[in-house]
């Protein structure tokens, strides 16, 4: 999720509560900032959030704001965010952050393969009952109504999900991650990960993300999926120059990159990758299954990249402890296709 969504969430104000139409209405904070004698009791303002954009809007003041990708903070948006309680200082650095951010993805112009589009055929499944956004369930929360077809709210468990994703530098606002209510395989204790091409889903991961401990009967990892999926593709829209190939679907989506979803790529899911058009950059988990992986791009001359990271064993941990920004920058700053020198690195990182 953008920098801006998730700092724009942080300061929608209580009591405003999600619509039919997708908008997140309440009273506007803006009518008495903007030529109304009396604040807004009706509410009327909205917010409505997409995946890369925002807008604001109050049909009683007129007041419109909003941001999209590739876009810069605007003095309406910087007035909103102050009058909800946002330090000008903060959003100062968000400005700063933004700036510096599309600096580095500047490099990433598109670059149109000459190949013919990818073609395969992932049918499309019904998720287990239950699953949505953990963005729904915590408006469930606070604004304290349950869906229709759920017997009960687990807060408790549905907390300890969004713990396991804080810790990890996930926001629980991003529409990506999901919670199942559903008890079969303990889903209710698990993240929840769609797996999604072409807006469609067509598998995915639930990870046990509880502060209970893991019976020794159950997996870490419950997942369902299509042979040969490459998870994430509908990311790479936004014609990069680069993709960058991890092995889980979290270090993809902390770095807007694609997984093969194991410590094995076969033929297909490699040929599915390089048929995007861009320069590949493998950024493997520093542990033996790792090196498998390495061992597969050095026979596809991909690039390799192990930037010299203290104590992280894999992108996620980078990003919770260096920032996005600076993980995806040395992530192609230390991109290699020597194959003595990605022979001596994983030598030293993927023991």
């Amino acid at each position: 999720m953008s920098l801006v969504l998730e700092f724009v969430q942080q300061y929608i104000p209580y009591g405003f509560r999600k619509t039919p139409s997708g908008w997140l209405s309440g009273n506007c904070p803006m009518c008495i900032h903007n030529g109304q004698p009396r604040p807004d009791t009706r509410g009327r303002g909205g917010f409505f959030f997409d995946v890369d954009k925002f807008q604001y809007n109050c049909f009683n003041c007129g007041y419109k704001t909003g941001w999209s990708a590739g876009r810069h903070i605007t003095a309406r948006l910087q007035k909103l965010l102050e009058i909800l309680g946002a330090d000008t200082a903060d959003i100062q650095r968000l400005k700063l952050q933004l700036a510096t951010e599309q600096e580095v993805f500047q490099e990433f112009e598109y670059q149109a393969a000459e190949e013919e589009p990818i073609k395969f055929n992932w049918p499309e499944i019904e998720l287990p009952k239950v699953s949505q956004p953990l963005l729904n369930w915590i408006q469930q929360l606070n604004f304290g109504y349950n869906d229709p077809e759920n017997e009960y709210y687990d807060e408790v468990n549905c907390s300890h999900v969004i713990e396991f994703l804080t810790k990890r530098g996930f926001s629980a606002y991003d529409k990506r991650l999901y919670w199942c209510n559903n008890e079969t395989f303990q889903l209710n204790k698990r993240l929840f990960i769609p797996y999604v091409y072409k807006g469609k889903a067509v598998g995915y991961t639930a990870r046990w993300a509880s502060r209970d401990s893991r019976p020794d009967s159950l997996p870490k990892f419950y997942t369902q999926q299509p042979k040969d999926f490459v998870f994430n593709l509908d990311a790479q829209v936004h014609e990069r120059k680069y993709v960058i190939v991890v092995e889980g679907p979290m270090d993809a989506l902390t770095v807007d990159g694609v997984a093969v979803t194991s410590n094995l790529a076969n033929q297909t899911q490699c040929k599915i990758i390089e048929k995007l058009g861009k320069k590949i950059i493998l950024c493997p988990d520093r542990d033996h299954a790792g090196a498998r992986l390495v061992a597969i791009a050095r026979k596809r001359k991909w690039a390799v990249s192990f930037p010299p990271w203290k104590d992280c064993k894999d992108v996620s941990d980078a990003v919770v402890k260096y920032g996005k920004l600076f993980a995806l920058k040395s992530i192609i700053e230390c991109a290699e296709t020597n194959q003595g020198k990605i022979k001596v690195l994983t030598k030293k990182y993927c023991n």
